[in-house]
């Protein structure tokens, strides 16, 4: 028989009662509670019984107070005077519990304890929900920029699609907690002149799916799961050697300054060292080249990706060595790759190639692809710009060709087709046929990605 026991609760830190009647409950099935976590509680059996708990409050304590701070010295000897009996504190939080039949409260005026709530609220849990809240907008901000920016980027890029949902979830779990606080306490004020303090609606489905939903974005997020596993490991060993640091210097008695000052700094060097190690083990994991070339003294990285088209399927080159490489982005709504086929020669004759496909899996995406491909050219400065040329050639939709101010027609060209779009740049002037060659090649998706394996 297991003789300690842990359990996810979702008790908001200012409901008092119905902590003190979930105890209650507890006490009578044998649990007694032992420590207090942010969801996580620790319960030691007992045998059962019935008993009276109460939750107080020190609005003046911090989470880094020692243990044997003068001010909770005081509460704890005036409730025992009474009988009542410390269970557990979290910082502010202070659990008795009483094994009398009908206890005189630590609390005689309800009045007096909410305003005590209220100011403990204010001092600690209700800045931390703003500060979520203000980092959550601004960081939504700037994910628009990046969106307004470049569509194509946003929606093909995981981290840029991913991570503003994870910043949404987080936006609503604050403002969720802050509109339920002011609700509470919005009922507490009116219920108080009764002499009694309302239970908070507990919403741990809603809590708990929504920190699921978080985990399920991350890994999207981090899109392999080698690397989402060694990164929820890494943020779950920071936050726990952080707090077990925390908790031991609070034990030995270290003043709140130092305590602070040190568990800050353990936080944030664990921090650079998790994302320094996951950063090596990306770069680690990363696409790496076959060989290297000297190029005029430049080291050139050598690829063997497969592509869909290659440079020998539309002339005739002695050219044997080439570096071809392949540069993918893609979510579920977009996928935009990028493909380079380069000559391993110092010869500047020997043509190179090439082009980019953004396949929109979200049909509704269409049109705001096409319009920032269209309208990549569009800054003062630029000179160049795009006119729509014959289609049929291509097996396109639509085609359009860059034109320079000065130099007229370049042999960069924008295929439209039904579920992609093709930029292309050549060495030369593709004819006809390169033409149909193209179409045949990259104007039909599956055939694409037959070709890439």
């Amino acid at each position: 028989m297991k003789e300690i026991k842990r359990r996810l609760e979702s008790f908001a830190p200012y409901d008092c009662t119905g902590i003190a009647e979930h105890l209650e409950q507890m006490a009578q099935e044998g649990w007694m509670l032992d420590m207090i976590g942010v969801y996580l509680w620790k319960y030691r059996r007992i045998e059962p019984r019935k008993l009276h708990f109460t939750v107080t409050y020190l609005p003046n304590i911090s989470e880094f107070d020692p243990e044997n701070t003068e001010s909770l010295l005081e509460m704890e000897e005036y409730c025992t005077k009474d009988g009542w009996k410390l269970a557990a504190r979290n910082a502010k939080m202070q659990v008795f519990y009483h094994e009398g039949e009908a206890p005189r409260p630590i609390e005689t005026d309800a009045m007096i304890e909410l305003q005590t709530i209220h100011h403990a609220m204010c001092k600690q849990w209700l800045l931390g929900q703003g500060f979520n809240v203000l980092l959550s907008v601004t960081q939504l901000a700037l994910a628009y920029m990046r969106f307004a920016d470049s569509p194509i980027s946003f929606f093909s890029n995981p981290i840029q699609l991913y991570m503003p949902l994870l910043w949404l979830v987080l936006l609503v779990i604050s403002l969720g907690a802050i509109g339920k606080y002011l609700l509470w306490y919005r009922r507490a004020k009116r219920q108080v002149e009764y002499g009694v303090l309302p239970p908070a609606k507990r919403t741990i489905k809603i809590n708990f799916t929504l920190l699921g939903l978080e985990l399920v974005i991350l890994v999207l997020l981090l899109a392999s799961p080698k690397i989402a596993l060694l990164s929820l490991t890494g943020v779950f060993g920071v936050v726990a050697i952080s707090n077990a640091g925390m908790a031991e210097m609070k034990r030995q008695g270290v003043s709140r300054g130092i305590n602070q000052a040190v568990s800050i700094g353990l936080c944030v060097c664990l921090t650079f060292a998790m994302l320094f190690g996951v950063g090596w083990f990306v770069f680690q994991d990363r696409h790496k080249p076959v060989g290297y070339y000297d190029l005029k003294g430049w080291k050139m990285e050598v690829f063997a990706d497969p592509l869909p088209l290659y440079v020998q399927d539309l002339l005739q080159t002695e050219q044997k060595d080439w570096s071809t490489e392949t540069r993918k982005n893609e979510t579920f709504a977009l996928a935009n790759t990028e493909y380079i086929q380069r000559p391993l020669t110092q010869s500047a004759e020997v043509p190179e190639l090439s082009y980019t496909i953004t396949e929109v899996r979200l049909p509704a995406l269409y049109d705001l692809c096409k319009a920032e491909k269209l309208g990549q050219h569009q800054e003062k400065w630029d000179t160049r710009r795009y006119q729509a040329v014959d289609a049929a050639p291509w097996s396109a939709q639509a085609v359009y060709q860059e034109y320079e101010e000065d130099l007229g027609a370049a042999p960069v060209y924008l295929l439209f087709y039904e579920t992609h779009i093709v930029e292309i740049a050549f060495n030369w002037e593709p004819t006809a046929e390169q033409m149909q060659i193209v179409a045949q090649k990259l104007g039909d998706l599956n055939t694409k990605r037959a070709s890439t394996g």
